[in-house]
């Protein structure tokens, strides 16, 4: 999770995995209903495909980014073992993958 830029503007390094949950869904219903004024332009998503922890489903948010008119944009990254890579292929029949 990222919640501001860090005064050396060091992005990649401010990112850090905690814990060994994924709450993938319940992420982007957040930065949808952040009060910041205006949705987001677009979203990215960069997964291994794995939600474990969202109380939402992934399909529950890429039809609330389409309600909203952001596209949701995902891509995959790492092996698929398990069928871990559902997250990526909801989020593309849900959004504008």
């Amino acid at each position: 999770r990222l919640n501001s830029l860090p005064d050396n503007d060091d992005l990649a390094g401010s990112l850090k995995a905690e814990g060994g949950q994924t709450a993938l869904a319940d992420a982007l219903q957040e930065v949808l209903t952040r009060q910041t004024g205006q949705p987001p332009a677009a979203v990215v998503v960069m997964t291994d495909g794995r939600d474990n922890a969202s109380k939402r489903t992934l399909d529950e948010a890429a039809r609330a980014c389409r309600g909203k008119g952001v596209p949701l944009h995902g891509s995959g990254a790492g092996a698929t073992v398990d069928g871990h890579d559902r997250a990526v292929e909801e989020l593309a029949a849900g959004g504008t993958c």
